[in-house]
């Protein structure tokens, strides 16, 4: 029975890592071609790309090629979602106007929900659908769509990471904990900003703070323009005694975010 249990777990790392890859190598392979020449679904895997890079002007020409995308074709469900996804950085990240406004907040419901109706049963498009209604305070529907994702592709880890992201505001903080590990487990490059914020926030809740300190250290450096991933890093640091460490990072968020106050 174990040898059995063994090969169901490799099946299913095998199964996640091929899917990641997949999306991987169809997105750098659409970065190298002209955009003029690339269809919706190349658009979205070049988008995609761009968007997980953790850099500010890249997240910008993701949601450009996504619009492009939705352009070409009104009815392909993952543009849109990550069209969502990606106006959700916009709605959290201090970039511009963009930042905490109920316009964003409106782009990415529609968004996110355009892209359930166009695909009901698309993990991907749930998971990132339960990200926005997390984003407008709906957190028992977003943990539940979290769930629904989780259980239509348990082996997915893009679907992990997205949930786990739904599932941290209602404060169940060992399941995001547990959905992260099993998202590296089965793609050890899906350490991205958005999974470094959720673990480092879930570490520190659960008092883990030297863990919360190391997550959140990965977090800035894939992430440097992210508040989240500094704000993390600060609390954990002070949560450590390392006031000079932790008032130099305060220094940086002032640096880069003006407007930003520490009583947020």
């Amino acid at each position: 029975a174990e040898i059995f249990i063994a090969q169901d777990e490799i099946a299913d790392k095998i199964v996640g890592l091929t899917a990641s890859n997949i999306r991987r190598r169809e997105g750098e392979r659409a970065l190298a071609a002209p955009p003029e020449k690339l269809e919706a679904y190349e658009l979205t895997m070049r988008a995609r790309l761009l968007r997980f890079s953790g850099d500010t002007e890249k997240v910008f020409e993701a949601r450009r090629l996504l619009r492009q995308a939705i352009e070409r074709d009104q009815s392909y469900a993952m543009a849109y979602a990550l069209l969502g996804f990606t106006e959700n950085f916009f709605l959290t990240t201090r970039v511009n106007d963009e930042y905490a406004a109920p316009a964003t907040v409106e782009r990415m419901t529609a968004a996110t929900s355009k892209a359930v109706t166009l695909a009901p049963n698309d993990a991907v498009v749930r998971a990132y659908h339960g990200y926005s209604l997390r984003a407008v305070g709906d957190f028992d529907a977003a943990d539940a769509e979290a769930e629904r994702a989780i259980a239509l592709a348990p082996n997915d880890s893009q679907v992990l990471g997205a949930a786990a992201s739904s599932i941290l505001a209602n404060g169940r903080y060992d399941r995001v904990i547990q959905l992260v590990s099993r998202a590296r487990e089965l793609d050890p490059n899906i350490n991205n900003a958005s999974i470094g914020v959720v673990l480092a926030t879930s570490q520190y809740m659960l008092g883990r703070y030297g863990e919360a300190q190391e997550s959140a250290s990965y977090c800035v450096q894939r992430a440097r323009s992210s508040t989240l991933c500094r704000e993390n890093l600060v609390r954990a640091l002070g949560q450590a005694g390392k006031i000079a460490a932790a008032q130099a990072e305060v220094a940086e968020l002032l640096r880069r975010s003006p407007g930003y106050s520490i009583s947020e």
